[in-house]
């Protein structure tokens, strides 16, 4: 079975793709049709002197529906978010709650399935609009376009991004909404697992900054090692992974290239529920 580990990465190490909003993440159901992941709990231990740490901290503890979404995480800092589902298992609320448990940010979702687009509207604890990002997609489901407004601003303040796809090569351009001066550009390329290899960021002020990957995998494609990002030829750290016998990811280790003081250790716990007939 091929593992495409974007969604460990992007919790554990922050690496998930820009765009100018956040659709809920799903998971599949790994346990027969019976059965469900309710819970993935993440938690982060010291690794000093080749040992890891006795003590652990809770980095992110994920609850899912019975269809594989986000219900809600809470994060290592005390924060946490809660997302709403209609009928049709599409997300139309998403609520940000800060370490005092006090709601922060409203994320309200509204879909086109005619012409393919949806609109995400924020709002901030008085209720004021803060920012609005319309998504356009193509046929096949593919992001293409995201027109993002900073309302708190202006109705003309915010950008608009391209996206564009050749193969296994997704690049976006981010430009100015006001003038359509071009801002930045990102090009991420992936291999046959699905798992990113390179990102290309080029800015207006012409720097252009390149992170690379490298990926080792087993027999069934289940992912050993990732070493990177090398960023133009530095190398921040690798990653190495182990597993459950039925497939799913049993911890993370985690070297940072640039401190190698700071090791870290994830542990990945998953509680299953029956779903009810």
């Amino acid at each position: 079975m091929k593992k495409n580990i974007a969604l460990l990465l992007g919790l554990i190490l922050g690496l998930g793709f820009v765009s100018c909003s956040s659709d809920d993440d799903d998971d599949e159901n790994v346990n027969g049709e019976d059965k469900y992941l309710a819970e993935l709990l993440i938690t982060r231990y010291d690794w000093k002197d080749g040992k890891r740490s006795d003590e652990g901290k809770l980095n992110q503890l994920i609850k899912y529906n019975k269809d594989g979404r986000w219900l809600g995480c809470e994060y290592n800092d005390g924060t946490r978010d809660e997302y709403t589902y209609d009928d049709n298992g599409d997300c139309i609320e998403k609520r940000e709650y800060n370490s005092n448990n006090t709601l922060i940010y409203t994320s309200k979702y509204e879909y086109n399935y005619v012409d393919s687009f949806m609109v995400m509207s924020v709002y901030n604890w008085k209720n004021e609009l803060v920012r609005t990002d319309k998504n356009e997609y193509s046929y096949d489901e593919k992001l293409i376009k995201c027109t993002e407004i900073i309302d708190s601003i202006g109705k003309d303040h915010g950008s608009v991004y391209i996206y564009s796809y050749s193969g296994t090569t997704v690049t976006m351009e981010k430009n100015n909404l006001k003038d359509g001066s071009f801002m930045q550009k990102y090009t991420r390329e992936y291999d046959s697992y699905g798992n990113i290899t390179k990102m290309t960021t080029s800015y207006k002020s012409g720097n252009i900054y390149i992170d690379e990957f490298s990926h080792e995998y087993d027999s069934n494609g289940n992912i050993l090692k990732t070493t990177g990002p090398t960023t133009n030829g530095v190398n921040r750290g690798y990653t190495e992974y182990t597993y459950n016998d039925d497939g799913t990811v049993k911890n993370q280790h985690c070297v940072n290239g640039l401190n190698t003081d700071y090791e870290k250790v994830f542990d990945l716990e998953y509680t299953y529920k029956y779903k009810k007939k």
